[in-house]
């Protein structure tokens, strides 16, 4: 959609937060990371959790949606459960690839750590 440009100006010049609940929307209770899962824009997604470009406001995959006015939606949904329960596979994929971390490599093996955090229920 092109909004790059915007959302960096609103966070690094006029000091907005992407995990301020001020900015939450009234009817869905999504915040911007929320909003961009459930409209399936991955570039946006990539974009918005960039720390190389908004430091520490960047948006927190880990953050819980809130109550709206609609009663289509759940609340206290973290990014990747919204995709699932969205269905879209793509959008699920690329937040799973976010999560991946190295923990070593040793020639062409490799060892990945990946967090839980709303789809096991036991690691929380």
């Amino acid at each position: 959609y092109g909004l790059e440009a915007a959302v960096k100006h609103m966070v690094l010049v006029d000091g907005c937060s992407l995990n301020d609940p001020a900015f939450k929307c009234e009817w869905t209770g999504f915040l911007p990371l929320h909003a961009v899962v459930a409209t399936g824009n991955m570039r946006l997604y990539s974009f918005l959790i960039n720390r190389e470009v908004f430091g520490m406001r960047a948006a927190d995959p880990a953050v819980l949606s809130f109550e709206g006015e609609g009663n289509r939606w759940k609340s206290s949904m973290i990014p990747v459960q919204l995709a699932m329960l969205t269905g879209n596979i793509p959008m699920w994929e690329l937040i799973m690839k976010e999560r991946l971390r190295v923990v070593w490599m040793w020639g062409p093996a490799i060892q990945y750590e990946i967090s839980l955090l709303g789809i096991d229920s036991a690691y929380e």
